[in-house]
């Protein structure tokens, strides 16, 4: 379970950029939330960066409208990433130029200068879902007859919401997440504009990269949303930090009295975050053990003293392991790809070097150590 904490000024503190959602953290559907808009402010008073990142079926021209409509003020924020833009951009980037779209009036400012055409579903070359037409008496259900001729041709549906359901006032409404969820498992195609899809974090740090003037490190970025599936769960995939804001649309789970319920919160959190953390110390612990055990081992004891006593063997493999776990934390630290490139020269390097001795050695009599060792040097 997450620590809870009632007041963030502390932790805002470590970072210098705010991915921050919008409906249910800045603002609940109606009016703003103050509280929080003021320590957005107060955060880029300190030097910081607050970049909004919304899932809503809007360009960031719109968005911004409506943030000054709740009240929501200009000085708590820098940039805004939205849905609607990415969605826009996609279709662009496929070359879409007719599109039917499934959603309420209210979202057709979305095409206000994209150059995308309003057709029928028999002329479209893509559907363009902001929304339910009428999202308080539909659901996403509702939709699946009307949906199944076009997914039975693969005609790809672009899902400008992600998000399931949304808070307005004391309701929650369905969004195009719960239409864009009834094509998938007609086994159509979908393109997700937003959270928790690396479209959204990706947009955001690009933005927050060109308002500071340099490239953007992600141990100073933190995200703040009220939705497990979409917030928290984007942000642990993009490898940032992330803060739950209890008073969104889990609400009802985690808080029914008011009050935090730290037994519900560990409840949501066990069901539906990401469990990566685990899995990677794993990972890690196994690695280490692994690698001084190599050093020992297989290099020292083999190679350079076989007559090591096996106390001198325990301090190698101790030192070992501190060295390397060392070295480890240092490369993590300074480089945000090296990781990720070294894990993925590391496993292309043992499927092209040992998996075909390994296949032959199986199969074929005449394999021999001559042609292995001539196979992992070629």
């Amino acid at each position: 379970m997450p620590p809870i904490i009632a007041n963030a000024g502390d932790l805002l503190a470590r970072y210098d950029v705010l991915f921050c959602d919008i409906w249910g953290v800045v603002h609940n559907g109606q009016t703003a939330y103050v509280e929080g808009c003021a320590a957005l402010k107060q955060f880029r008073d300190n030097g910081g960066t607050v970049v909004l990142v919304s899932n809503a079926p809007r360009t960031p021209k719109i968005v911004a409208k409506i943030l000054a409509e709740k009240h929501v003020p200009e000085d708590c924020w820098d940039a805004i990433v939205s849905s609607g833009g990415i969605a826009i951009a996609h279709a662009a980037e496929r070359g879409f130029t007719r599109v039917h779209h499934i959603g309420p009036d209210r979202d057709l400012d979305v095409f206000d200068g994209s150059g995308l055409e309003r057709v029928s579903l028999a002329d479209a070359e893509a559907i363009f879902c902001t929304g339910l037409q009428h999202d308080r008496r539909e659901i996403g259900e509702d939709y699946r007859a009307r949906l199944t001729a076009p997914a039975a041709r693969s005609l790809p549906l672009i899902c400008a919401n992600p998000d399931l359901i949304v808070d307005v006032g004391d309701v929650q409404l369905p969004c195009a997440g719960a239409i864009a969820v009834v094509y998938e498992s007609l086994d159509a195609p979908v393109y997700w504009a937003g959270k928790p899809h690396a479209t959204a974090y990706g947009a955001a740090i690009k933005h927050a990269a060109q308002l500071r003037g340099t490239s953007i490190d992600k141990t100073r970025v933190l995200a703040i949303g009220d939705a497990v599936r979409t917030d928290i769960a984007g942000a642990v995939a993009f490898g940032i930090d992330a803060l739950f804001i209890a008073q969104g649309i889990h609400r009802k789970e985690v808080a029914p009295n008011g009050t935090i319920d730290p037994a519900a919160l560990a409840s949501i959190f066990a069901s539906d975050a990401p469990q990566a953390i685990a899995a990677m110390m794993s990972t890690a612990d196994s690695q280490l053990l692994a690698s001084a055990s190599a050093i020992s081992e297989d290099i020292y004891r083999r190679l350079i003293n076989p007559d090591a006593t096996q106390a001198k063997l325990v301090a190698l493999g101790r030192w070992a392991t501190l060295g390397v776990g060392a070295i480890g934390f240092i490369l993590a630290w300074q480089a945000d790809d090296f990781v990720y490139n070294m894990v993925l020269y590391a496993w292309a390097g043992l499927g092209s070097a040992f998996g075909p001795p390994l296949l032959l050695a199986l199969h074929w009599r005449r394999t021999s150590r001559a042609g292995i060792l001539a196979g992992l040097i070629t």
